[in-house]
């Protein structure tokens, strides 16, 4: 451990030589946690502590702003070689010298296939202005911390940020909401760190179709919850939220429209 310190601190005194960290920056933020058992004998014990700690934190839980759903929080496990090594063996198969990777290959042999031809494939754009939130219409309070030195880098630059967005957002200009159509399958685009909310809309809208949704397209808009979200509070509809509770009536119509 004494070693990791020493090579962590020469590489951080690299880093910050060049610009490219400051010990100022060093805060909470989403991450992983790591339990483990330090003889390297795998056991239950391990998983259910690891579970334990997933739900000791509540943000960092990804714990969503209705305190009851998660945004896709969950644990990392090793694949339990012994186990599967002996079921396979009962199956009949020789297991190879190789690690198993079970997750993998039953991804692969469920996946099915389909030919597509170019009239399949269509790209969708549809230009939309969020709505900024009431607490960033007055830039004149970010743009004092922001000139203040004695603020801290960590509150200047995201007051920076701030502004950029607020100037953005004032300016009209728009992002960009884009779907993939390949055949019956959609894989929509949207911004920011988007609530669950809309990607099981954009499924009620075609239930019988694959639809997906990737998220973090443009992270300036930072969380976007739907309407009820932001009268229940939580971390996440908070100031880390820069778009207005009336931003559901902004992505809803443009996702019908999208999957029309």
């Amino acid at each position: 451990m004494s070693q990791f310190i020493t090579d962590w601190q020469a590489n951080a005194a690299h880093l910050g030589r060049y610009g490219l960290y400051d010990p100022a920056e060093e805060h909470e933020a989403c991450g992983v946690g790591l339990v483990a058992a330090i003889d390297g004998k795998p056991r239950r014990q391990v998983v259910e502590a690891g579970i334990e700690a997933l739900k000791s934190v509540w943000h960092r839980g990804a714990v969503d702003a209705d305190g009851k759903t998660g945004d896709g929080a969950g644990i990392h496990i090793e694949i339990p070689q012994g186990f599967f090594r002996e079921h396979v063996t009962r199956t009949g198969h020789v297991v190879g010298g190789g690690r198993l990777a079970v997750g993998m290959e039953a991804a692969w042999k469920a996946t099915r296939k389909t030919p597509l031809q170019a009239k399949d494939i269509e790209w969708r754009v549809k230009p939309v202005v969020l709505p900024l939130r009431d607490m960033y219409q007055d830039m004149s309070k970010m743009g004092a911390i922001l000139k203040d030195p004695r603020a801290g880098t960590s509150n200047r630059i995201r007051a920076a940020r701030d502004i950029a967005w607020a100037r953005r957002v004032k300016a009209k200009d728009p992002i960009e909401l884009t779907c993939l159509r390949l055949g019956k399958e959609s894989i929509l685009h949207f911004p920011g760190e988007l609530f669950v909310e809309y990607q099981l809309a954009a499924q009620k809208m075609h239930p019988n179709q694959f639809v997906a949704m990737a998220a973090y397209g443009d992270y300036a808009p930072g969380y976007i919850g739907d309407a009820i979200s932001y009268t229940q509070g939580g971390y996440e509809t908070g100031r880390v939220s820069r778009v207005a509770p009336e931003v559901e009536d902004v992505l809803m119509p443009a996702l019908r429209e999208l999957l029309k």
